[in-house]
């Protein structure tokens, strides 16, 4: 049984927070005067929180004397990640497993986490030839099933981030490359609730992949990689096995 607790607050436990609090995207770093004028805290007391969670890795202290945020809170995201992915993929891995052996394809799943794919579970055939999947950052979102699902399902701001740091640079004659055109792809995709990779990324290979959602919120994908011409024969069969397995992992939240 769960239990809420609505007791007294700490205040010094509180101001601690406050002072993690004031960290964001737009402000990553300030000075002793500027927590101490934010918060409406003496320098006496601002610099003893700061001290304290200083020694204790919540905040490092740049060369320029400001503050940002510490390496433990890197730590902690990156247990966080491994935790996720463990999750899904002891979700997902039967799954997978069951359409990799039902369609002699590589089967993929993917977790996603602040605007990049971490690769959860993949199921290879047992026996003939198969496409493995090895993704990482250097692999480009635009021209992959999984990737392009990724860029549909981010926020307004990311994808614009998006398109400012990267280059559509042809892979295949296949691939979008133009941006008009990749936009009008992704809001293909979301209106269709799969993406197809056709020979975009490389010659002769293709990929169906589907959104996960957990708690309605973009949480990853799971997709079959194969040659162009056996996915396309199979593409209705592939897309509805692969959209019960994102109801299940949906239906598990």
């Amino acid at each position: 049984m769960s239990q809420e607790y609505g007791g007294r607050t700490i205040q010094s436990v509180q101001r601690a927070l406050d002072i993690l609090g004031l960290f964001d995207e737009e402000h990553s770093e300030f000075s002793l005067g500027e927590i101490s004028a934010l918060l409406n805290l003496n320098k006496s007391t601002a610099h003893g929180l700061i001290s304290t969670l200083y020694q204790n890795r919540y905040l490092q202290q740049k060369s320029n004397g400001k503050y940002k945020l510490g390496q433990i809170f890197l730590d902690k995201v990156v247990l966080a990640r491994d935790n996720s992915i463990s999750h899904l993929k002891e979700l997902i891995k039967p799954c997978l497993d069951r359409i990799c052996k039902h369609f002699s394809a590589t089967s993929t799943g993917f977790f996603y986490e602040n605007e990049k794919l971490y690769l959860a579970y993949q199921a290879v055939p047992a026996e003939g030839y198969y496409i493995s999947v090895n993704f990482n950052d250097r692999m480009p979102l635009y021209c992959t099933a999984s990737g392009k699902l990724l860029l549909a399902y981010q926020s307004e701001t990311e994808t614009r981030r998006y398109f400012t740091q990267t280059k559509l640079k042809a892979m295949t004659e296949y691939t979008i490359v133009k941006k008009s055109d990749l936009l009008k792809e992704l809001e293909l995709i979301r209106e269709q609730r799969y993406s197809f990779e056709n020979q975009e990324h490389q010659m002769g290979a293709a990929s169906l992949a589907v959104p996960l959602f957990w708690k309605n919120s973009f949480y990853g994908t799971c997709s079959v990689t194969g040659m162009i011409y056996w996915l396309e024969k199979n593409k209705e069969e592939i897309i509805a096995e692969l959209t019960e397995t994102a109801k299940k992992i949906e239906g598990a939240g």
